[in-house]
């Protein structure tokens, strides 16, 4: 998979809040509708308590310039995050 800037980015700002991250996602339950079952739901639940800031929206990849809402965003990156995270988990095997 080719990474995106958002995703880049994002990986980065997980790997130095949440090292080893991709190991800690449930990819079955992976929902970036939910605050619960997010990326950030899932690693941090208090995050999902505290509600949706710009700075948690911007380490999920969303460009906060951008005309999409967040709903829509995070509904067409399931998927490709959870490829990224299999090729992540891949490569430390």
């Amino acid at each position: 998979m080719e990474m995106t800037e958002g995703h880049k980015l994002a990986s980065e700002a997980l790997d130095r809040e949440y090292p080893g991250w991709e190991k800690r996602i449930d990819l079955e339950r992976l929902d970036m509708f939910s605050i619960k079952d997010c990326l950030l739901g899932q690693l941090n639940p208090e995050s999902a308590r505290g509600g949706w800031t710009a700075e948690v929206i911007r380490l999920v990849g969303w460009d906060t310039n951008s005309n999409v809402t967040p709903t829509t965003y995070f509904a067409c990156r399931d998927e490709e995050w959870k490829q990224l995270i299999q090729e992540r988990l891949s490569q430390k095997e």
